[in-house]
This record gives C-alpha cells, structure tokens and sequence, in this order.
C-alpha cells in the first residue's frame, strides 16, 4: 500500500510531468504484505480500509501516517528495492474469511449511506454489509449457487451513489483452462434498496464490458438508452410492468385503499371494438409539447391507439393489416422500448408484430408471423378464414404473447387457437430490421437461424418455401431449419396444431434465460387424425427456459397427457422465495388446472435435487404447488398473477372452470409466496364480486385490481385481507374487462370488453368480441390532471362526461344497447344544500345502475325520478324483456341533473 506525501512537486523539470520518464520519490510505502489489495476506503476518523482478496481479509490501518517520504516524515525504513518505508504502522485485520457466509476474496470496499461498510468477494460473487467494528449485519447480494457463472455475477470493484444505491464492476468470471478468469460479458451491475432498507435484487445496468474492476459514481446517465424522461412522469413501458412480469406496482403516491374507491372518471375513448391487451404508457418527446405521458393499445378493431395520458386526446391512430381467421386478434400489449434513442412501439395484431414510431406512428417495419395471408403470388386472403370453403389448412396463426424486447431482440411465441392443422413456435427478430433472428420450432427442439444476408420477414413452422416466399432451399440449408424432415421421418405430421403459444416471455437478466410457457396438445391414437398420438410432443404444456440464441436450457410440465385443454396460457412471474435464511430464484404459474406451481429457474429442485424435464421426478420439482380451484377447460388460471415480494404475496385470479354460468369459486385469492399457503379468499354473495375473471390481476401498493368477466366491472380488494374496496361498472351493453388494469401516476387504465371473433353472427362470443367498447381511465382525486372534484361529474357511455355545477342543467343523449346504460353520478352530493334530481329516461328498458359518491344502486326501470340522496337500499322494479330474443338495435335515452 502506497502513500503519497502532499507535495506540489512532480517527477522531472518543471511542466514536463506527466510526459516524462523521471521517476517520483514524494511516496513512502505503509505495507508490503497485502495479497492482491483492492479497493481503498477511509472513513472520518482518517482510517484506511484495504480489502486483499487473496490474504482473505480487510485490513484497516489507523493514523498516525508518514508526513514525508524521509526519515523526519517517518518514512525512514526501506524496502528490498530501495524504496521508502515507514518505520511502523497500525494495522490490524478487521474482517477474516467466513466461508459459512461465502465471504472469502475481499476485493470491494464502500461505505453506505449509513455509515456501515458494504465489503464484495469476488470469486463468490457475494457482497455483504459491516459495521465498522468488523460484525456481520447481513448479505446484499447473495447468489443462488457458488459455481461459475455465479447468479449475479462476480463483484470486484464497488461504490455508492448519493441516493444509497450500491454499484459493482461485475467480472462475470468463468472457468478458462481450469482456472478462473474475466468473463467475454462483463457488466455493471446495481443493488437498489426498498423503503424499508431491504435490498431489491442486483440490476444489469451495462453489459458487454471486457474487463469491469472498478466503479465510481459521478452524475450523468448510466443507460445505454434516451435519456431518462422527468422524474415525475411515471411510465408503464413493458407487458406486467416490466421483464419479471410481476403486474405490481409499488412506488404510486396516489392509488392505495383508503383512495381507491373515490376514483373518478377522467376520460374515455370508444373504439370499433373490443379492447382486452394491456394499456402501455411512456413519456416520450413530443415536438410543441415536451415530455407527454402516452398511453398505447391496440383494439380489436384493427386499429393501434395513441393517446395522452392526461386527457385521452389522440396522439396517432395506426391502422393495422386486417387478418380473416384470427380468432383473438389484439390480445398482444404493446412494448415501449428505446432503440438506438429512439422510443419505439413494439405491438402486434393478428399474425404481424410491427415497430412503430412512438411519436408519430410512423411504421418502421413488420414481421408476419406466417404467410401474411398472401398465397404464393401475394394475393389476399390466402388461406386465411374462418373454414373458408370448407378448406383445412386455414391459416389461424396469431401473435397473441406479448413482445419482450432485450439486447436488440424481439421475442414473442405464436398460436394457431388450437385448431389441428398448423402450428405455433417462438421467434427472436432484430429489434432495429425486424427481420427473422431465429425460429425456435417446439415439435423438435431445433432453432432455425437464417443467414445474415437472407432478410426474413415473414416465417412459420409449417408452410412452403413457396408460401412464405423463402429463399431457395432455405430449409435445408439453415441451421436447424430442416425440422419438418426430422419429423416426417419418425412418422409424425409436422402440422398438428400443437406448439402453441400464447403466454408471453419473462427474462431473468443475470442468467440471461427467457421463460414462457405452451398450451396443450391434445393427443389420439386414431391413423386418420392430424393429432399426434400420446404422450403429448416434448415441450407442449410445458414451462420453458430458453437462452438468447434460441437454446432450451430446460422445460418442465405436470402431466405428459392432457385432453383435457388444461393448458398454460398465463405469463411467467419471476421472484424469490425464502428458505431459512437463504432465497431461491424461481418461475411462479398458474394453470387452467387451476393450480399455481413454483418451480427453479436453474432446472433443478434445490431442496430435493429433482430435475426438470424429466417425467419420473415431474410431481417433485415443484417447491410448491397449491390448487385453488378444480380448473377446467375454461380455466382454472388463465391470466397472469400478481407477485409482490415486498409484502411476500401473491395475487391469483380465476376464470370459470367448465361453465361460465356457474364460476367455480371463489375467484380471488393470495397466497404465500415462500409456502404457497392460502393467504386469503374472496368470499363474498355479490355476483359482482363472486363473478369469474379472464384478465390478469394487478396490484397497487395495498390494492388487488380484477375484471369481471360477465360484467364491465372493475373490482378491487385490500391485499391484505381481501376487503372489497372499488366494485364499479365502468361501460354498457355486453361488457366486461379482460385487460388488466394499469396505474401511473394515480391514473388507472383499462379496456373493455371480451369475446372471440368466429364470423359467425349466431355465436354470443363473436357478436361479442365485436362490440364497440372503450379505453377507460379513472383517477384518484388530487393526481394530476385529475378532474376537480366542485359539482357533479355526469358520466352516460357512450357520450363525453360532463361536469354539472350548482345551478346548472345538463343533458345528454346516446345510442346503447337493449341492456341498457350504466349512469354514474359522481359528486360529494352530501355537501350541497339543494337535492339533487336524477332522471333516466328509456325508450324501453335500462339496466345498470346510478352510482351517487361512493353508492351504486341497480336499476330495471322504464323512467326513474329520484330526488334527494340516494339510500343504500334503494331498489328499483321495472318491466322484464327477454334478452335472448330481442332484436340488437340501439336505443336513445336522456340524462339530466338540475338544481331543485
């Protein structure tokens, strides 16, 4: 250990240094016994701190110190080379090894925001905290194992910013020749800390770095992206929230139990038809107006929206190529993602995943995942349709997974909808080009990777060269592209609707490993039929972890026959569990066997050593696995869970199971997150409550969001115990909401409506899917842009909210369904001197109800004519109508307010 005297003189004549070979002698050396020193600390008592990892200790050296490279300094000692030394020093070793706690190669030092010592072993990849008196407090970051590559990588130099959070210089070391040594993908690496002081696990902050030792925090931008928008415009970038696809929320300053039910309506948009894929919102640069907080949906109505998060005015509108046959054709979310500094919507609508520009709308590029509906010589439909002319290669593919985009990539999977003929698979694409990067082809387990002069933009699993357009003989010469030989030769069609995907990937960014999961494959041992006979194909029904390139690193399914449809369809969820005083990295899913099953990341049961992928062990590789309701083909879970590790919770919702009329119950339910125990279940008599739900669950702070699916209404249950809080009916006709609800910066969005297009007009599910419904966005009062809570807000669908203050009259009418409108009043009534009167006018029947502050009370009643206060027990009869039977023609109704 070197000191420096504090002298202005430098080595050579006057102005050279440093462009000079003299050789300075202002230096005394304190220590020449230090195995490999590091990192160098003092704290304000002057104390140095030395970390040398291969003596395997933290040495700390007191004052007083040399004042002078001579002896009058004390520095009179030398060295076997001649050098300076000081006579003495106070050394002693603060912290030795402890192999208990995997700290053994000292090699980073910083001090926290605390006063406690953050001390790294690199070799361990471990990072723990001391007081300065050398005690243990706890561990920072800890790995799941102590092999190369270890868990989050290997921390040699670290530093800490002035908001606390810890910085490390990851080595990313790997066994080369038998020994260890930098890895070819260093990284930067942060540990960000909760509000409790709990740290959250290490982020990937930089990567592709040759050889990352040291750290040191000046201000300025550490992303390799645009540069970060205002700090106070908050952002819904990615499908759940972002790449561990937990659906939670725990930074908004607004939405919590105690505000959740004085929501109120702050705009509305009406689309062509339904909306059931997650809102997205970023704050991008618009030119004239700054930082503007956009929000992104695609519809069911071919159409992408852009709209400003404040007031719902359009930003752009984009029109998407229209698909025949897709059954689901806007279930994908958008992803807002920066490419090269440019924000860039990542969306896709039936079987093309586009890039479009997130200011303009401006298209940059598409991908077709299939023949783009075009037959050989680019024609539409193709074979494209609903069982048009009775054909049997109709071409059902559809991108409903949500795009992950990492590194330059774009990675999504794609279903045919079940039907026998065709399959699914899941795709990689150049984030900058979009064209084809690799095709992974789930039958075999071959990844298909183009050349990089081929220029893919259009691919799938099972048709022709010729239909895709393809270069010549481009399945037999790529690598891994020849898969439909591979099966043609043991017997098996290569098209038997199986390979579907419809979950969307979660990416563990320090194993770098991608999981989603695939749908079932029904099995039959009859020669004549397009099913493969039993066991279901390799990887169908399966959770499965693939690297970047397209590699299955492992996959894992709790039955290896299923006619049954108990398919997996909801995301991943990626969190910890606990075990005694260790954390276990895990996938977290819920199936439509209405199980939610906990599984290793690394493919391996840490507790049992089980592993997956292999039939004998598959009961054992869960760490847990708890069924909450029977399940069926109905689901069972069909929407992604809410995984909240601060409160170490998990939010489930349920779908119908075998008959949407009577839902399996109950519906709602959290659960342990390190035991699976049930936590809590809805238990309720309201059929608004016990009603089934398709869309994921959500959370906010304390708050679980759940649509119904029978209903447009949008629930919401206290996470800690499950007390209803906000149960509200937020549009008419035939509703419901299978989009999960998103909030930022206290506004909640969500879409409406559910269904599956068919293209026959006697299905209820299609007439449905194609019912105009709205984008809905609710806001706690006091957020920004928050309407102002004077007079009474008067909210009829179909038309603008309008608000009525004291002495005003307000009137409207609209088009809605035989149904009828769901009026909402919304107003501190109480606090007005005059009654105020609510009148609903129908031509025939209105069904829904009038909702006054907080109290909504149903209504079936030809005109209703209330004055005062509502009370909660207010019941409303009026003439019945047999729905079924009524002829879908709209019909016009008033709403008034006025003083007196």
């Amino acid at each position: 250990m070197m000191w420096f005297a504090p002298y202005e003189g430098y080595p050579g004549a006057p102005g050279e240094y440093p462009d000079t070979d003299a050789v300075s002698t202002n230096f005394c050396k304190l220590d020449t016994n230090l195995g490999t020193a590091g990192e160098v600390e003092v704290d304000s008592q002057g104390r140095v701190y030395v970390a040398a990892s291969s003596s395997g200790a933290v040495y700390r050296y007191s004052p007083p110190f040399p004042t002078g490279p001579d002896a009058q300094g004390g520095c009179g000692a030398h060295d076997g080379t001649g050098a300076p030394m000081a006579y003495q020093i106070h050394k002693e070793a603060l912290i030795r090894p402890d192999l208990f706690r995997g700290m053994l190669t000292f090699s980073g030092l910083a001090f926290s925001d605390h006063g406690t010592l953050f001390v790294s072993s690199v070799a361990t990849g471990h990072i723990a905290e001391y007081d300065l008196m050398g005690r243990f407090l706890r561990h920072v970051v800890k790995p799941s194992t102590l092999f190369f590559p270890s868990t989050y990588g290997n921390p040699q130099g670290i530093d800490v910013g002035s908001d606390g959070t810890l910085y490390y210089a990851d080595m990313a070391l790997t066994w080369s020749e038998g020994f260890p040594g930098p890895g070819p993908n260093g990284k930067l690496r942060r540990v960000r800390f909760a509000a409790d002081g709990e740290p959250r696990r290490p982020e990937v902050v930089l990567d592709g770095l040759a050889f990352p030792d040291a750290v040191t925090v000046h201000t300025g931008n550490l992303e390799e992206t645009a540069p970060d928008p205002p700090r106070d415009l908050g952002e819904w970038r990615h499908y759940a929230g972002g790449p561990t696809r937990n659906f939670h929320n725990d930074a908004d300053p607004w939405m919590h139990s105690a505000s959740v039910e004085g929501l109120r309506l702050k705009w509305r948009k009406r689309t062509g038809r339904i909306v059931t894929a997650q809102p997205t919102v970023a704050a991008v640069d618009i030119p004239g107006e700054g930082p503007t907080q956009v929000v992104y949906v695609p519809g069911w109505d071919w159409k992408v929206y852009a709209l400003r998060l404040r007031d719902g005015a359009a930003l752009w509108e984009f029109e998407t190529a229209k698909q025949p046959g897709a059954s689901l054709p806007a279930a994908s979310s958008a992803d807002v993602t920066s490419v090269d500094g440019r924000d860039v919507v990542f969306v896709a609508t039936g079987e093309t995943m586009y890039a479009l520009d997130a200011v303009s709308g401006t298209e940059i590029w598409r991908f077709e995942a299939g023949t783009g509906c075009r037959d050989a010589n680019g024609n539409p439909p193709g074979d494209c349709g609903f069982g048009r002319d009775g054909a049997v290669r109709d071409e059902r593919n559809e991108i409903e997974s949500s795009p992950l985009v990492v590194d330059g990539r774009v990675y999504f999977g794609m279903d045919v909808n079940d039907f026998e003929v065709g399959k699914g698979g899941f795709y990689a694409l150049d984030a900058r080009s979009g064209t084809l990067a690799w095709f992974l082809d789930l039958q075999t387990g071959m990844t298909c990777t183009p050349f990089d002069s081929d220029a893919i933009s259009r691919f799938d699993g099972y048709h022709s060269e010729e239909e895709l357009r393809l270069p010549d003989a481009f399945l037999s010469t790529r690598p891994g592209c020849d898969f439909a030989d591979v099966v043609a030769e043991s017997g098996v069609s290569s098209r038997t609707g199986c390979e579907n995907v419809w979950s969307s990937p979660a990416w563990d960014a320090n194993r770098e490993l991608m999981y989603f999961a695939v749908s079932n494959c029904e099995t039959d041992t009859d020669p004549e039929s397009n099913s493969p006979p039993p066991p279901m194909p390799r990887f169908d029904e399966s959770v499965v972890a693939v690297d970047p390139e397209g590699r299955i690193a492992w996959h894992w399914r709790p039955r290896e026959v299923d006619n049954a449809d108990l398919a997996f369809g909801a995301v991943p969820n990626l969190f910890s569990i606990r075990d005694g005083g260790d954390e276990i990295d895990v996938v977290g899913i819920g199936n439509k066997d209405g199980t939610y099953y906990v599984v290793d990341r690394d493919g391996i049961n840490e507790r049992n050593g089980a592993l997956a992928g292999t039939p004998d062990t598959a009961e054992l590789f869960p760490y847990w696995q708890t069924k909450v309701v029977p399940g069926g083909d109905i689901g069972g879970i069909i929407g992604t869970s809410s995984a909240v590790e601060s409160t170490r919770r998990i939010h489930v919702g349920t779908a119908a199971g075998t008959d949407p009329l009577r839902p399996q119950q109950p519906t709602m339910h959290t659960l342990d997150m390190d035991t699976g125990e049930v936590v809590w279940q809805s238990r309720s008599s309201d059929f608004l409550l016990r009603d089934w739900t398709a869309a994921p669950t959500s959370s906010v702070n304390d708050v679980v969001f759940f649509g119904s699916a029978t209903t447009a209404t949008l629930r919401s249950m206290r996470a800690g115990d499950g007390r209803a809080l906000l149960v509200r009916t937020i549009a008419d006709g035939i509703g419901a909401i299978a989009s999960p609800s998103i909030v930022v910066d206290g506004t909640l969005v969500v879409g409406t409506g559910i269904g599956s297009l068919s293209g026959d007009p006697s299905d209820i599910s299609n007439v449905s899917a194609a019912q105009p419904s709205d984008i809905v966005a609710l806001c706690v009062p006091g957020a920004p842009d928050c309407p102002d809570e004077r007079g009474v807000t008067i909210e009829v669908h179909g038309a603008r909210p309008f608000l009525v203050e004291e002495g005003i009259t307000g009137v409207v009418e609209v088009a809605t369904s035989v149904l009828g409108p769901v009026v909402h009043v919304d107003g501190l009534l109480e606090h007005t001197d005059d009654p105020v009167r609510i009148s609903v006018e129908c031509a025939i029947v209105c069904g829904g109800s009038i909702r006054v502050g907080r109290r909504q009370i149903p209504v079936m009643v030809a005109t209703v004519v209330h004055q005062g206060e509502l009370p909660d027990s207010a019941r409303f009869a009026g003439a019945g109508i047999d729905v079924e039977s009524f002829p879908w023609q709209p019909f016009r109704y008033s709403v008034e307010v006025r003083e007196g």
